[in-house]
């Protein structure tokens, strides 16, 4: 989750600043225009995002660049290697994020740089679920390679072409 992503910093700065509190909301990525809403609204005065919000009363920076990862199973035809082109994995099975998910959005721009098509076989809500189907064989995902020391129960291959990342931003409301 994204939370666990933010957990470290978040103490850090707590030890540093310890007279500020923060108030934390979870909301899905497929619900980004709340995030704009509670901006606007005055609800929150930050937000962590997994994709830009493009607002234009709203300012963004990046604060974390991670480097996407192709998941398969341990038992699949590219699980030993280290690295492939995305054209190697054209037509195989994906399990995927809903339609309207951020990270769908990026994954089928990724496919589109590479000229592929997938085979979609199932669609989740969370990163738990993706990882999970795919250690049951289910098929491949893209995921993020920025989990700290985590062992995912399924092998990471680093995609060479095209390029692949997701770029997370702190947003807030200029006023």
């Amino acid at each position: 989750t994204a939370l666990s992503r933010l957990s470290k910093a978040l103490g850090a700065f707590r030890t540093r600043y310890p007279d500020v509190n923060f108030r934390i909301v979870q909301i899905a990525p497929d619900s980004m225009m709340e995030m704009v809403q509670m901006l606007e609204n005055g609800e929150v005065d930050l937000c962590f995002t997994a994709a830009a919000l493009d607002e234009d009363n709203i300012q963004e920076i990046p604060v974390l660049h991670a480097e996407v990862f192709l998941a398969v199973p341990y038992n699949h035809r590219l699980a030993g290697r280290t690295s492939i082109s995305l054209q190697e994995v054209a037509g195989e099975a994906f399990i995927e994020y809903k339609a309207g998910h951020p990270f769908r959005k990026m994954n089928e721009e990724f496919c589109r740089l590479a000229g592929i098509s997938r085979d979609v076989v199932c669609e989740v809500d969370e990163p738990a679920a993706l990882g999970s189907l795919v250690s049951a064989g289910l098929g491949a995902a893209f995921v993020p390679g920025c989990k700290g020391d985590e062992k995912p129960p399924y092998a990471m291959v680093r995609i060479e072409k095209p390029s692949c990342y997701r770029t997370f931003t702190v947003a807030w409301l200029e006023r």
